[in-house]
């Protein structure tokens, strides 16, 4: 998640959809940015919204351009499948040990996924307590330029141009499906069926975001909220600014020099 007081914008980033690119690309907009997961780099709108309440009294939830990025379902199901057929996964030490598939279908992995919520669609991450959207605008993956480059005419941004040569965090480039699925049709047809809400955002993305490019929004300067959620949130705030010092350097650090700064991190904190 990427907050900007400065341009009225809050980033949220829906896991698996290409987040982590505009992630890093917006941090040098944002005066917080939350890279770790553990501190609310995939933090929904509903538990921002409830979490941060105290600051939103009095800087209104509404008043920020929040905007985030959505994957069509059928691609995102099978991306969570190829993420979790990973042989990595079989190693018990593996952190995501416990959603290793051992070589099941995709028949079967969608199977789980009727009875099981094991990740968030974009239902279940934008949708407020009060049926709402919480989002004002979505960056499509496979529009994902052509989004962006139609959000800049409003919010002062320009990252676009740099999209095809940023790429963050690729999944496992296992198979798609495991022995025995059914052809790709009738497995489609299945997330479909059982992501019926996610597809209808999906399906609904173009007139949200032509509602919010025709509403004449214009970036608040909001500044002094700032030093209002760094008083009510300390902690928080101090981990989104060590997360953005975070990004900056690596803008400006070789990735081998990166690798070994996360490896000392993840050394220091144990």
């Amino acid at each position: 998640m990427v907050f900007s007081f400065s341009r009225g914008f809050i980033f949220f980033g829906l896991p698996k959809s290409g987040s982590t690119s505009l992630h890093y690309l917006l941090s040098r907009y944002g005066e917080l940015v939350f890279s770790r997961i553990e501190n609310g780099k995939h933090e929904t709108c509903q538990r921002l919204r409830s979490n941060c309440d105290a600051f939103f009294t009095q800087h209104p939830y509404e008043e920020f351009l929040k905007f985030g990025v959505i994957r069509e379902p059928t691609s995102l199901v099978r991306s969570w499948y190829r993420v979790w057929s990973n042989p990595a996964l079989a190693n018990p030490h593996h952190p995501a040990h416990n959603r290793w598939l051992d070589g099941k279908s995709i028949d079967e992995f969608i199977d789980i996924l009727e009875t099981q919520h094991l990740f968030d669609g974009a239902e279940s991450f934008y949708r407020m307590d009060d049926g709402s959207l919480g989002v004002d605008y979505l960056i499509r993956l496979d529009r994902i330029k052509q989004d962006t480059e139609a959000l800049e005419g409003v919010l002062p941004i320009n990252i676009s141009h740099e999209l095809a040569r940023t790429r963050f965090n690729p999944s496992y480039k296992g198979p798609t499906k495991g022995p025995g699925s059914n052809p790709d049709k009738v497995i489609d047809e299945r997330i479909r069926k059982v992501f019926a809400k996610d597809m209808g955002i999906y399906e609904s993305v173009s007139s949200l975001n032509s509602k919010f490019l025709n509403s004449g929004w214009q970036a608040p300067d909001l500044k002094k909220a700032e030093k209002l959620f760094g008083r009510l949130y300390p902690q928080p705030y101090a981990l989104g600014k060590q997360d953005k010092l975070y990004n900056t350097l690596k803008r400006w650090v070789p990735d081998p020099c990166m690798r070994l700064i996360q490896k000392l991190k993840q050394i220091l904190s144990n």
